[in-house]
C-alpha cells in the first residue's frame, strides 16, 4: 500500500535512532523477553524528557495489570509531576464505555467486570450443564477441573 511506514530491525545497539525517530507512530514487534517494555519505557522517557511532550498526551498500552506495573515502574517520574498514561487495553476499553456507552449505546449501568475468579465460576456453572459425552475425548477431564 502506498504511504505504508518502513519496516526496520533493530537490536537493542540501534535503538537510539529508532527513540529520535518521533515522527508518526512506531509499532514495536518482538518476541518474549526481547525487550519491548524496555523499549517503550525508553520512548515514553525520550518524548517527555528530551521532547518535552506533554504527559497527558503520551498512552502507553500494554496487556496484563502486571506488565502496566511494570511498566509504571520503569518510566521514572519526579514526585511532582504528573505520570503518562499507562494502561492495560482492557481498561482503557472500559474507559471509553463509561465515557461514551451512556450517550452512544444508551446504556444505563456499567457491566460489572469479573475478576480471574470469578470468571472462573461462571465457566464452571456454564460448564456444568454440559454433557462430558458431547465433547472430544481429550477434553472430557476437563469439565471436572476447578480450574
Amino acid at each position: 500500500m502506498q504511504g505504508d511506514p518502513p519496516t526496520i530491525h533493530v537490536t537493542p545497539d540501534g535503538w537510539a535512532s529508532a527513540l529520535a525517530d518521533t515522527d508518526g507512530l512506531q509499532l514495536i514487534l518482538a518476541g518474549p523477553g526481547a525487550g519491548k517494555t524496555e523499549f517503550l519505557a525508553q520512548r515514553a522517557r525520550h518524548l517527555l524528557e528530551d521532547r518535552d511532550t506533554p504527559r497527558a498526551s503520551v498512552l502507553m498500552l500494554t496487556f496484563s495489570r502486571r506488565a502496566a506495573a511494570d511498566l509504571k515502574g520503569r518510566v521514572h517520574v519526579p514526585p511532582d509531576s504528573t505520570p503518562p498514561h499507562i494502561a492495560t487495553f482492557h481498561s482503557l476499553a472500559f474507559r471509553i464505555l463509561e465515557a461514551h456507552a451512556p450517550a452512544v449505546l444508551g446504556w444505563t449501568t456499567m457491566p460489572a467486570l469479573l475478576t480471574g475468579p470469578e470468571h472462573v465460576g461462571v465457566i464452571r456453572r456454564l460448564l456444568a450443564e454440559e454433557a462430558p459425552a458431547a465433547w472430544p475425548t481429550g477434553f472430557r477431564d476437563m469439565l471436572t477441573t476447578r480450574t
